[in-house]
């Protein structure tokens, strides 16, 4: 964890915080960041301190690597909300806008002062806000390019509070080769921002709805078996496109590989995420039907225990909870208690944006849920 620098100001009376500064991980390393007080006037924030924070941060990329086709940036605050941040989600290039906080701390576009949100080059993809995190994808098919950028959040904490703290969390996706034994270390960093602020806060006065308000993108947790480097090839290429199809993906292979509880982790993302798919392999169909022992894979076969324990509490789940087959697979590869024979899977004739379609199609279709599984 490296030093935390005081609080400095600037000549123009802006704050910079120097407390995210050197934070970093992996590729990514955040610079310091810009701390505005904004000055609510809808009632609805009484008892509570609003700020416009300038997030800074720096993306070093090794020129030798194969292309990195996109990242993610996270950041998590605790009893606080992130209400609103920018830049957008767009699958086209963004130029560079104005935006202005209105009267409910939401950002609205402006065609006079405001804050400046960058031009972004890549397909931007923005998940959370109205809550207590944001994370912002960026890709592009060519590779995400280097160097500095920013973006933009409001952040509502209890009135009186005068250090908050962040959780940043970073993934992407390095092509090593499929022989290569290559994960980068990913584990989050936590770090304080403080929030005094002497000088008169911004008032937020204008008055409208967002152009774009940041939605929750329809999540996808994948479970599988590492069945050989090709099959988990596989599967990652199928997470990689679902991710361009707009997807918030939840894959081991993006997560850190530093020592954590997977069981918990994976769980956790069974009743959470909108949709489970079920990669199908003679591993992941013997360890489910009781063939197999659990000796050499403790961690999938108690992953589908509880898998297949949710599936019978919980009859409603069942269009949730989606067979995949992808190529070289056959049906006797699915979990028998998913209902191999049925119409409910989805064998995938390539991988490609194209072969995936149905898939997209379905849980494009499939009514989102409001309840988790027990």
């Amino acid at each position: 964890m490296p030093s935390i620098s005081l609080v400095v100001a600037d000549h123009a009376g802006k704050r910079v915080d120097a407390g995210p500064e050197g934070v970093g991980i992996g590729a990514l390393r955040l610079l310091c960041w810009q701390v505005h007080r904004i000055a609510p006037t809808s009632g609805e924030f009484v008892g509570s301190a609003a700020y416009l924070i300038k997030v800074n941060y720096e993306l070093d990329l090794v020129p030798d690597l194969a292309p990195m086709t996109w990242y993610e940036l996270g950041l998590t605050v605790d009893d606080a909300t992130i209400v609103d941040a920018v830049p957008r989600s767009s699958t086209t290039p963004q130029a560079e806008r104005l935006f202005t906080p209105s009267r409910r701390l939401e950002l609205i576009p402006t065609e006079g002062e405001g804050i400046r949100a960058p031009a972004v080059a890549e397909r931007v993809e923005v998940f959370g806000g109205a809550s207590g995190s944001v994370r912002w994808r960026h890709s592009a098919a060519e590779g995400v390019r280097p160097g500095s950028r920013w973006a933009w959040l409001v952040l509502l904490v209890p009135e009186g509070r005068n250090e908050q703290s962040f959780r940043l969390s970073v993934r992407y996706d390095l092509r090593a080769g499929m022989g290569e034994s290559y994960w980068p270390l990913q584990e989050p960093a936590d770090f304080p921002i403080t929030l005094q602020d002497p000088d008169p806060p911004l008032t937020a006065t204008a008055e409208g709805r967002p152009d774009r308000p940041l939605t929750e993108a329809i999540s996808v947790f994948v479970c599988y078996a590492h069945e050989s480097p090709r099959h988990k090839a596989d599967v990652k290429l199928l997470a990689n496109l679902l991710l361009e199809s707009g997807f918030d993906v939840h894959l081991d292979q993006f997560e850190s590989a530093v020592r954590r509880d997977w069981h918990q982790w994976s769980v956790a993302m069974m009743k959470e995420c909108d949709f489970t798919l079920v990669i199908a392999s003679p591993t992941c169909a013997a360890l489910a039907n009781g063939s197999a022992g659990s000796e050499r894979n403790r961690g999938l076969h108690q992953e589908l225990v509880v898998l297949r324990t949710l599936y019978q509490r919980n009859p409603d789940w069942w269009c949730y909870v989606l067979p995949v087959l992808v190529p070289g697979q056959t049906t006797k590869e699915v979990p028998l208690f998913l209902g191999a024979e049925a119409e409910g899977r989805y064998s995938l004739d390539d991988l490609t944006r194209r072969g995936i379609g149905n898939l997209v199609a379905a849980m494009q279709e499939t009514k989102r849920r409001d309840w988790q599984p027990e």
